[in-house]
């Protein structure tokens, strides 16, 4: 059973409670706690497990049945969708929409730069793209009560024609802008490792060089595996903490969602 302890986090940045219980629920089905056509516990039983509200646990398995992981049946319960593994990437990318614009009302983008450019050697071999090729390159700085706790790059291959502005930014990710163009994300290979900022970094994030900075690769795919954007994104390390749960399909909204803490 999942540690619910709380731990002190800004209450900036802090999940509400139903998307806690969302994303712990979510991970028990990712995980095989609960079997594709087994019925869950109950809404009474969980907010018990939880120690929250009735309602609070409705709203956690309404995010569930938008995201086609469970379904109800009047009268008997609340049950895993047969095809949940096929379901989990799309489901990956609605929670990462969703905490997009949940956070983006809590703090701001600054330093938004948009524009083609040619794509560098390392984005080349990560876009499957021949030397020279041209790429959409996005970056922005993400701000909380006036502290810069992040700071992430897109990479998006020219030839797609994604569009995107920097007002954009306010209410969506660059996923919806990818799925605006008739272009559908639904997986990712992501990278997650800890290092320390070089000098650029620092001066973006407000930092002292060598401070540890934690940083997030994805390389998101379409159902072909063709790759759609190179996404990186340096986080804070005294501001944030990811978790996570490795599975077999990788979880998109850590690094775009901008996942909050516990």
């Amino acid at each position: 059973m999942p540690n619910h302890t709380n731990r002190s986090a800004d209450p900036r940045t802090t999940a509400p409670r139903y998307v806690r219980v969302y994303t712990a629920l979510r991970e028990w089905i990712d995980n095989g706690k609960y079997s594709p056509g087994e019925k869950i516990a109950s809404e009474e039983e969980i907010g018990q497990m939880f120690g929250v509200s009735r309602i609070t646990t409705r709203k956690a398995i309404d995010l569930l049945v938008e995201d086609d992981l469970v379904y109800r049946l009047h009268g008997k319960g609340t049950y895993v969708a047969e095809n949940v593994q096929q379901r989990a990437g799309m489901a990956n990318i609605g929670k990462r929409t969703r905490d997009a614009r949940r956070v983006a009302t809590r703090g701001k983008f600054d330093q938004i730069e948009i524009g083609e450019t040619d794509a560098d050697p390392k984005t080349c071999v990560d876009l499957k793209l021949a030397s020279g090729a041209r790429v959409l390159r996005i970056s922005y700085v993400r701000v909380f009560s006036g502290t810069p706790v992040a700071f992430a790059t897109s990479y998006i291959p020219a030839e797609f024609g994604v569009e995107i502005q920097a007002g954009d930014l306010r209410n969506e990710t660059t996923l919806v802008a990818l799925e605006k163009s008739g272009l559908k994300p639904v997986g990712a290979g992501q990278l997650i490792s800890a290092t320390l900022a070089d000098a650029s970094i620092a001066g973006t994030l407000g930092l002292n060089m060598g401070s540890p900075v934690l940083r997030i690769k994805q390389i998101v795919t379409d159902a072909n595996q063709l790759p759609l954007e190179r996404f990186i994104v340096y986080y804070r390390a005294d501001k944030y903490e990811h978790p996570m749960t490795l599975r077999d399909r990788q979880d998109l909204d850590l690094a775009h969602g901008f996942a909050p803490m516990r």
